[in-house]
């Protein structure tokens, strides 16, 4: 009897030290802090966002603040469903950037303090691409909190773009980065900027506004990437920052630019990295884009050096020739992580992945960019994707480890 008990005492024993030696479910399935887009927002709130709403770039000379930074910020305030912080980011571009009316101009791109050691405006030219996030934030936004103001104004922000921020040519609707200073001498050839084609937000500000432009800009914006591609210089699969086009939305040879653009049209660097990413974000939305597939380049570099570049320079005789700069900060390898996965790169995938865990936290703490590039990439992987109206949808749980 008692020999009975005893080995049932000590198989009792046996089973409790074996459960306590295993890692509770829930923590062994828990991703790393800097693989989560909630980690990365709550290091932004604190280290980036003042008490006013202010985003500030701290690493830059003049502590600036831009129409970007609001814009993006009051996005990931709508994924993080932090109303307050959306309120003041908004309050805050409106009163510095806006002249106090968003619903009357477009926002200064460029806020900071002057030679003088006063605060103000630096650059009252705006930037399309955060005036395309913050009309698609506000409009979200609104839906989503049922707030009839942020519908309002982001109605009217959006209109105002198309009417400030476009170019009508025989050809269509072409977006300009900023309403000022990006036509040629005689109005023979545009700027523009692939990176400010966020195609998934133009369908998404297409059935918000009922403005069939938008569409249009979503057609001629696919086209010019189209016509890139079929280009000398498209023919590795990188993306340039800069793009000179002629009216009928060909590519320009950068010869045949001014001498002041001639630089920025020959390299793919901190602006171009966004648009691999918009790019997995319509493939997603709408799967038959074939976009995706064809700009490999970045997904080949990544393959053979293990990590994205610093930036991609063509050659001065426009031929396909490249060379690849450096090693990229922490926040392109995490921007990269949805058109890796789009690719169906796991391998790819999982090793950038593991770059970014890898990084010293402090080392990059600092950097707005950086943190930016990585609530987008980590959100889009895991937080949310458009609807094939372009709306948000969030993935179930989206805030519970995503």
């Amino acid at each position: 009897m008692f020999k009975r008990v005893a080995h049932i005492l000590i198989g009792i024993m046996w089973v409790f030290a074996l459960v306590g030696c295993a890692e509770p479910p829930s923590a062994a399935a828990r991703k790393p802090d800097a693989l989560t887009f909630s980690w990365h927002w709550k290091n932004f709130t604190y280290y980036f966002i003042d008490a006013q709403g202010r985003v500030i770039d701290l690493d830059s000379e003049r502590s600036i603040s831009t129409s970007e930074g609001q814009a993006y910020g009051m996005f990931f305030a709508l994924l993080a469903d932090d109303q307050e912080t959306f309120a003041k980011l908004l309050h805050w571009a409106e009163n510095n950037l806006a002249d106090g009316s968003l619903a009357d101009q477009l926002p200064a791109w460029l806020w900071g303090r002057t030679d003088e050691d006063s605060w103000e405006v630096l650059d009252s030219n705006s930037a399309t691409d955060a005036d395309i996030w913050m009309a698609y934030a506000l409009l979200e936004a609104g839906e989503r909190w049922q707030t009839p103001r942020y519908t309002a104004l982001g109605r009217r922000l959006a209109a105002r773009i198309i009417e400030e921020g476009t170019y009508q040519s025989d050809h269509g609707l072409a977006l300009l980065p900023a309403p000022y200073g990006f036509t040629g001498t005689d109005d023979e050839y545009l700027i523009v900027n692939p990176s400010y084609f966020s195609l998934s937000l133009f369908i998404g500000l297409a059935n918000h506004t009922s403005d069939s432009r938008w569409r249009e800009l979503f057609a001629t914006s696919t086209r010019i990437l189209k016509n890139f591609r079929a280009y000398e210089m498209g023919k590795e699969g990188f993306i340039p920052d800069w793009l000179a086009i002629n009216l009928a939305l060909e590519p320009r040879s950068p010869e045949q630019v001014a001498i002041h653009q001639n630089v920025n049209v020959r390299e793919g660097s901190y602006d171009a990295i966004r648009t691999y990413l918009w790019l997995a974000q319509e493939a997603q939305r709408s799967p038959e884009n074939a976009l995706l597939h064809d700009y490999v380049g970045m997904r080949n570099s990544i393959a053979v050096k293990g990590y994205p570049p610093r930036a991609v320079l063509w050659s001065a005789n426009d031929t396909a020739e490249l060379q690849q700069q450096e090693r990229g900060p922490i926040g392109f390898s995490a921007v990269l992580l949805p058109y890796l996965e789009a690719l169906g790169e796991s391998e790819l995938l999982q090793a950038q992945k593991d770059r970014i865990v890898a990084q010293e936290h402090t080392t990059y703490k600092r950097n707005y960019y950086d943190h930016m590039l990585l609530m987008f990439g980590l959100a889009t992987l895991d937080c949310f994707q458009f609807s094939a109206t372009g709306s948000l949808q969030f993935n179930a749980g989206a805030m519970n480890g995503c």
